[in-house]
Formats: C-alpha cells, structure tokens, sequence
C-alpha cells in the first residue's frame, strides 16, 4: 500500500480481470481509479470513484485520465468513503457471521 502513497490516480489498463482487489487497494488509498469498462468492473468503479472506459484506445484512456485528473482528490475520496462502507474488515466479519449461523 505505500506505493500509492506518491500518486493520486490509479489506472488499471488490463482487459481481463478476475476480481480486482487492487482497484479496492487503490480506493482504500483514496486514490481516484481510471479502469477499462471490462464486465464486473461497474461493481468495483462507480461514477463517484472513478472513471470507466468503454473505448479500449490510448486516446481514450488518455482522455480519462486527464479527465480524472481535472477532478481533483473528490474521485479518491468518495472511493475511501465506498470501501469503508462496503467492504471494510467489519463488513466482511458481519457478512461471514450471518453466514456461519445459517449453517
């Protein structure tokens, strides 16, 4: 986690992905998150967080990180404030919890 420390936007150029937890890392830094709009990547990346690309060109990624870039730390921390609320370490235990008494 402290190498995103030095950086305020994170890019995740990758066009498969399984589950990306780095894109979790990287808001968990507060760090503004510009992602291909590969499927499954709408569940990690809302409009408050970051920017998704739907145009797999260099252009086009260019163009969103410039653009996330404008919008200043506002993306990083609405991605803070999302995983805090979804996917902290208490979450997962409540949601574990409930599963291990339905057993």
């Amino acid at each position: 986690m402290r190498a995103y420390a030095d950086h305020g936007i994170f890019v995740l150029s990758s066009a498969y992905e399984g589950c990306p937890n780095v894109v979790l890392e990287a808001k968990a830094s507060a760090l503004s998150v510009v992602a291909l709009a590969i499927p499954g990547m709408e569940e990690f990346v809302s409009d408050a967080s970051g920017i998704l690309v739907k145009d797999r060109t260099p252009e086009s990624l260019a163009q969103a990180i410039a653009a996330a870039s404008m919008r200043g730390p506002a993306l990083g921390r609405a991605g803070y404030d999302e995983v805090q609320r979804s996917h902290s370490k208490a979450i997962h235990f409540e949601v574990l919890e409930s599963l291990i008494r339905k057993l």
